[in-house]
């Protein structure tokens, strides 16, 4: 659900030479983040085994294995693509709001028309400044000395992704009864319970949080539901799309 939300990988499929290949792409995507995510997790749970007692961050599990469970050469791959994985990660992070920026707001909402050439130098500058607003998240609790967590920043941004985009995303791709009006109380329920739970309930009951989550349950699970059951109960209770909204996703052709 968090991956099939991110923008940078329909970006990548919709770069394929053909439908075959974006098809063929999507499989192979699927399949190759199923066995990487079970070999994560398997190596997660070997280490969480031998570590868990010294008092390590859960969150460094598979870092500590590349350091100490497996022999150099192995572990240096891990760390590398530990790294390779946070660094794509922020790539997305900043060209895929950047180009939200300059498309939907610039040029949609304001009505500019700008040349190619000062569109891409548009673009670098709302790169720059989203990085150094990223930057200064880490930055100030950290001269605030405040606990800090680029990893919860991460997780947080990726079930943002998951309980707002996603739902509504795939139903718009594949049920022709989902309406506009469900896919946006969709949108603001699960953003909005994902945030209360994320940023409201650990500020105002701290006695609540079992383990960085309210009462032990990652908010991923109960915005999911909410963010769901909204889009359902939305789109059933209000008028379906027309016609020619429907034939633009589904072409009789297809």
């Amino acid at each position: 659900m968090l991956l099939l939300g991110i923008q940078s990988m329909y970006q990548k499929f919709y770069s394929a030479r053909t439908p075959k290949d974006a098809r063929q792409a999507a499989a192979l995507w699927i399949v190759g983040t199923i066995v990487v995510e079970i070999v994560v997790v398997v190596i997660a749970v070997f280490a969480a085994a031998r570590f868990w007692e010294a008092g390590k961050d859960p969150a460094s599990m598979v870092l500590q294995a590349a350091r100490y469970m497996v022999p150099a050469p192995v572990g240096i791959l891990l760390l590398a693509a530990a790294c390779a994985v946070v660094i794509s990660t922020g790539m997305n992070y900043l060209l895929s709001p950047s180009t939200n920026v300059v498309r939907d707001i610039v040029q949609q909402f304001m009505g500019k028309k700008l040349e190619d050439r000062k569109l891409i130098l548009l673009q670098k500058a709302v790169v720059v400044v989203l990085g150094l607003c990223a930057f200064a998240m880490i930055f100030i609790p950290t001269v605030l000395n405040r606990p800090i967590s680029v990893l919860r920043y991460s997780y947080f941004a990726y079930t943002m992704y998951g309980v707002s985009i996603t739902p509504a995303l795939i139903a718009a791709l594949a049920w022709k009864r989902a309406t506009r009006a469900g896919g946006i109380t969709s949108i603001l329920s699960g953003a909005g319970l994902a945030l209360i739970l994320e940023l409201i309930v650990p500020a105002v009951w701290p006695q609540v949080m079992r383990g960085g989550d309210p009462w032990g349950i990652p908010s991923i699970y109960p915005a999911l539901l909410v963010s769901i059951l909204a889009l359902v109960v939305v789109s059933c209770l209000t008028p379906p799309p027309d016609r020619e909204t429907v034939e633009k996703l589904f072409r009789s052709d297809a």
